[in-house]
Parts: structure tokens; C-alpha cells; sequence
């Protein structure tokens, strides 16, 4: 059986993968919404954040669990969550788009995004609804192969609050050449970049329903394993648009990379293995992925 995949295969898990990466290790609440009519955005949600200028004690008072659960059912938010009548929590509206290409992302990815902020701020005008004009939106950018230097430097000139995050990983499923139809497949997950050739189109609506019973399939077998599930994150930035003192965070917000253990030593360079993962802090205090001090 052929392995080749296409690129909406290719596509589609890397942009899973990134869901998995901004709800479980940013505290975001997010859902996939790419595909016909999307206007260039993968995933779409919302980011809970601290107020500004609220201390970290008074924070920790207010994320009990009736705030926890709307962070998993933004649907059921009401008026007392909006960042204009919260005294304790506030929340940005989150697009990304999510690149799984072979060569590093250059600038023209970060102008696409910015042509799909400035749509949706000309859309929020345009339905003049008081929510809408009272919600700030930031933007993320998730790339498979990193940014190049042209990349970074037309984000901080850009006036839209921007994240980047180079997310290697989230390659597609490969199936085993005994794959059958039933239940019992057997699924494992591909380590490898894609080849050239797995870039190639797929035709036909037949691809997309097996890749879509294929990834469900796979969350059945792997079921708690991808609750623990590390993801390896190779940067993280966002623009002074974003973070800065004068952007939608008050510079109050910072991402750190945080030092788990050591594991050994690499054996070509010497060098100590060592196990990372990001972190988000607000004045000094790290959030958990339920937006909580720890």
C-alpha cells in the first residue's frame, strides 16, 4: 500500500497537532475551523488572561471552578467574562494559521495574517455590535520548519498583536500495510518529515473521509498516552504589537522556557540531553493550562 500523502493530509495533522499545543500548553480554547469560507484562519477561540494590574493573589481568588469550565465551553460565557466589566479575568479573541511546509516561512505568511486582521477589525465595523468592537484579537502563527529573519523582522514592525511559534512535529499518521477497515487497525505515528513526494495532491473526496477515520481511529488507540503527551517546541515570540508595554498584553505577559531535567548525553555532540517546555507568566507567576497560578 502506498504511503504517499497529500498535502491536505499533511496539512490537516500539523494543524491538529498546533490545536493540541495552544489548548493543553497555552491554556487557550480553541477549535479547527479551516476549510471552504474559513478566511485564511486554521484555528479560531479565545485566550483567558489575568486584568491588568490585578495581583497574583487576588488572581488565584477568582479561578475557581465556574471559570474553569468556561474555559472549556466559551459558548456558555456571559457579559461578566468581557474584558470591560471584569475585574479579575479578561479574554482575546485567538486566530492562527497553521504551516506545515518544508522551507522556512517567510515574510509573505506574516502578511497574509495581517490581511486577515485587518478583515475581521473591518468586519467588526461593519456589524458595529458592541462586542465586537470591545474584544481584542490577537493573531498566532504556527510554523512547522521556523521563520526566516525577514519573517521576524516584518512582525515587530507589524502593527497587528502577533505570536509566532516554531512547532516542529505533528507529522501525518502512517498506517501499517495490514490496515483493514474495521475497528481493530493498527495505527502508528509517522517521525519522519515528509518526502517530496508525500507533497504531492491526493484527488478525490475518498482521501479526505479515511484521513478523518484514520486520525479518529488513532485517538481511540493512544486514548490517556496523549493526555501526557510532550510537544517540543522549538521558539516562541510575539511582537511588541502583542507583548509589548504599549501592545494588548501591557507587557505584563512573557513567555519563558523552562528547564524539566536531563536525560543523558548526546552521544555525537557531547552535549547533556535536556527536557524543555514553554511556560506563560504574568508578573512573575507562571500560568498553568487552566489559566491558574502555580
Amino acid at each position: 500500500m502506498s504511503t504517499r500523502r497529500s498535502t491536505h493530509e499533511i496539512g490537516k495533522a500539523f494543524e491538529l497537532h498546533a490545536l493540541r499545543f495552544c489548548n493543553r500548553h497555552l491554556g487557550m480554547s480553541l477549535r479547527a475551523v479551516g476549510g471552504a469560507g474559513d478566511g485564511g484562519v486554521d484555528l479560531r477561540g479565545w485566550w483567558y488572561l489575568p486584568s491588568f494590574n490585578i495581583s497574583p493573589a487576588l488572581v488565584k481568588l477568582a479561578q475557581n471552578e465556574e471559570i474553569s469550565s468556561h474555559l472549556t465551553h466559551p459558548e456558555k460565557v456571559t457579559s461578566a467574562f468581557e474584558p470591560t466589566s471584569s475585574d479579575r479575568m479578561r479574554r482575546l479573541r485567538v486566530v492562527a494559521q497553521c504551516k506545515a511546509e518544508r522551507k522556512v516561512v517567510g515574510p509573505r505568511a506574516v502578511r497574509e495574517l495581517e490581511g486577515v486582521m485587518a478583515h475581521l477589525r473591518g468586519k467588526a465595523g461593519y456589524d458595529n455590535t458592541e462586542n465586537e468592537l470591545k474584544t481584542n484579537t490577537m493573531a498566532i502563527l504556527l510554523s512547522q520548519s521556523g521563520f526566516t529573519p525577514a519573517a521576524m523582522q516584518h512582525a515587530i514592525r507589524s502593527g497587528a498583536p502577533m505570536m509566532l511559534v516554531h512547532l516542529p512535529g505533528g507529522q501525518p499518521i502512517t498506517l501499517s500495510p495490514n490496515l483493514t477497515t474495521s475497528d481493530d487497525r493498527e495505527i502508528k505515528l509517522s517521525n519522519s518529515s515528509p518526502s517530496p513526494a508525500e507533497l504531492s495532491e491526493s484527488s478525490g473526496a475518498d482521501d479526505d473521509e479515511k484521513w478523518d477515520e484514520t486520525y479518529s481511529g488513532a485517538g481511540k488507540e493512544r486514548g490517556e498516552e496523549e493526555e501526557e503527551e510532550e510537544i517540543l517546541v522549538e521558539g516562541a515570540w510575539w511582537n511588541p504589537a502583542l507583548g509589548g508595554k504599549g501592545g494588548l498584553l501591557g507587557g505584563e505577559m512573557e513567555l519563558r522556557r523552562e528547564i524539566l531535567s536531563t536525560s543523558g548525553v548526546n552521544a555525537l555532540t557531547g552535549e547533556a540531553k535536556i527536557r524543555t517546555r514553554l511556560g506563560v507568566y504574568h508578573l512573575g507567576n507562571r500560568l498553568n493550562l487552566n489559566n491558574s497560578y502555580t
